[in-house]
């Protein structure tokens, strides 16, 4: 195979391999909460969230994200 071919053929899978990173970082959902939480915790999103639909967490998000569980949290 000729040395341009070998070349353009790379680049082909850098671009498609780019594009499949790019894609697992924007559609990533593990972050976000789930319905299921809700149902878990018996909270609203805004327990754990600063506002309805952000990422940002509060002080009981945070404790949720790490411990799984808000038993044993103490609100402040």
């Amino acid at each position: 195979m000729p040395a341009g071919l070998r070349q353009l053929r790379l680049i082909k899978v850098l671009v498609v391999a780019l594009a499949a990173a790019c894609s697992a970082i924007v559609f990533d959902t593990s972050n976000f909460s789930k319905p299921a939480d809700t149902k878990k915790t018996n909270k609203s999103c805004v327990y754990c969230h600063t506002q309805s639909g952000s990422k940002d967490l509060t002080e009981a998000g945070k404790y949720y994200r790490d411990k799984g569980t808000l038993d044993g949290y103490n609100k402040k």
